[in-house]
């Protein structure tokens, strides 16, 4: 009977023993919370980086965008500058013609 009751002591201090084993004590608990903590506030940094290099990108378009049209506006003047001394070329080509026209040949007769 000794033995049966020893065995069953025996028993049971290890069933405890194996109960306890998987539960975890305050200090773990706290520990795991602290490092969730951290790594929220990681995050947390993270998400504000993010947020200012998204708002540095989308500066950093508009002031593409920006440029982009003075150089479109800069090409369409070019283009008419060009358009223009386009136009100046044939009209000083057509005085020219008018000029060498009206002028006496040399060596003609009258």
């Amino acid at each position: 009977m000794r033995r049966v009751l020893n065995g069953m002591v025996f028993a049971g201090a290890a069933g405890v023993l194996v109960a306890l084993s998987g539960c975890a004590s305050i200090e773990d608990v706290e520990r795991a919370q602290a490092s969730a903590d951290r790594a929220q506030m990681t995050a947390d940094r993270a998400m504000t980086s993010a947020d200012r290099a998204q708002m540095a990108a989308n500066n950093a378009q508009a002031a593409a965008d920006r440029a982009t049209q003075v150089a479109n506006a800069a090409q369409a003047s070019a283009n008419q500058a060009v358009a223009s001394i386009n136009q100046s070329r044939s009209e000083v080509v057509a005085l020219n013609q008018q000029v060498e026209s009206m002028r006496p040949r040399v060596g003609m007769r009258d």
